[in-house]
């Protein structure tokens, strides 16, 4: 049995247990896809390395990709102090405004509009690998399986439990116990399967694989 099958067959056993025998699988299915659609959005985060050359007296580096945040800098040996990452662009701001850094390295790196900037700019030429999180580009592709990993089907079942649920709290005021109850489970599952992807993706092993690619240094 495909996976999208599996998950819809426990919500409606779950929306059974509430009384609700009269939702069809197809309409199951379509919540689940819009909730596969809102964890891909805002739960998730595509991860990406890739290497970056640096050129003498050049700050900013583009970035072809939606990245948003830095996760680590693997910086060259020949560069002896440690690059802090900066994420806040007023902080950022504030630090290129300062008068010229006297360094024979960048001391800071931020990841902002598009670009990869450092600070001061480098005055050598060297390469490190960068890692960076993306959000998504592209809503997943419908198939038999979702493009979420297996890990996140609990959290899919109970994201649909809820929602159909919400549907029908309107006619059966009785229902919000349940609904309560549904939205605590998909919450919950999604920091508890959000952080240990997250901690997956910090702490590696990292993998360089085809979203390295992305990143279009």
């Amino acid at each position: 049995m495909a996976r999208w099958d599996t998950i819809a067959q426990d919500v409606l056993e779950n929306l059974s247990e509430e009384g609700q025998r009269k939702t069809s699988k197809d309409r199951v299915l379509n919540e689940l896809g819009r909730v596969e659609d809102d964890i891909a959005r805002e739960a998730l985060a595509l991860e990406g390395g890739a290497t970056l050359t640096t050129i003498i007296a050049q700050a900013d580096y583009p970035v072809a990709a939606i990245g948003y945040r830095i996760v680590e800098v693997f910086q060259p040996s020949a560069w002896r102090r440690p690059i802090e990452v900066v994420h806040n662009p007023e902080i950022w701001k504030r630090i290129v405004s300062q008068p010229h850094l006297s360094s024979l390295q960048p001391l800071y790196i931020t990841l902002w509009n598009g670009d990869i900037s450092f600070h001061p700019a480098p005055v050598d030429v060297q390469t490190l690998t960068i890692w960076i999180y993306m959000r998504p580009t592209a809503l997943p592709a419908r198939g038999a399986d979702p493009t979420l990993e297996s890990q996140w089907d609990d959290c899919l079942a109970y994201g649909a439990t809820y929602r159909l649920l919400k549907k029908r709290l309107a006619k059966e005021p009785t229902l919000q116990k349940s609904l309560d109850r549904y939205e605590r489970s998909y919450n919950d599952e999604l920091t508890k399967v959000g952080q240990q992807e997250m901690k997956r993706m910090v702490l590696g092993p990292h993998k360089v694989d085809h979203s390295s690619e992305r990143l279009g240094f």
